[in-house]
């Protein structure tokens, strides 16, 4: 089992939640991702999300250091198995809105979206402790943002 220190984004805009589109190079299953991915040498955790998410979707953002969950499951991918412990992180974005651009990343990035939040327990139903952590720094930002 490879062991593997990363970050997610969690970034909304409109009740919809920024992902990526990916395929499993050896097993081509899709996922819906949210942007993030392992913490190189040097970098803090908060630094590796802003990275990892313009790199993978091509939007600035700025993180939001509380609240964020720490998650730990395995994963396979790329017919390796994983375990990994991810720090997710509520993010916000650091530029104007504006509809997904074509990115230059890996070849199994099929391009970002905005998915509405309703969708949140199927598209990640693949992993229940990446849905927990979604559904629970969504629910505290759609709250927060109610006043």
């Amino acid at each position: 089992m490879i062991l593997r220190h990363r970050t997610s984004a969690i970034c909304l805009h409109d009740e919809n939640i920024l992902v990526f589109k990916a395929s499993d190079p050896r097993s081509r299953q899709l996922y819906f991702f949210l942007p993030g991915g392992a913490i190189d040498t040097g970098e803090t955790a908060a630094q590796c999300v802003v990275r990892e998410t313009f790199e993978e979707t091509g939007y600035k953002v700025k993180v939001l250091m509380e609240p964020r969950i720490t998650k730990t499951y395995e994963f396979f991918w790329n017919n390796e198995n994983y375990l990994c412990t991810t720090e997710f992180f509520l993010v916000d974005l650091a530029e104007a809105y504006h509809d997904p651009r074509p990115v230059i990343d890996a070849s199994y990035n099929h391009g970002s979206l905005w998915l509405p939040t309703v969708q949140i327990d199927s598209v990640f139903s693949y992993q229940q402790n990446i849905l927990d952590a979604v559904k629970e720094l969504t629910t505290h930002r759609l709250l927060s943002s109610l006043g």
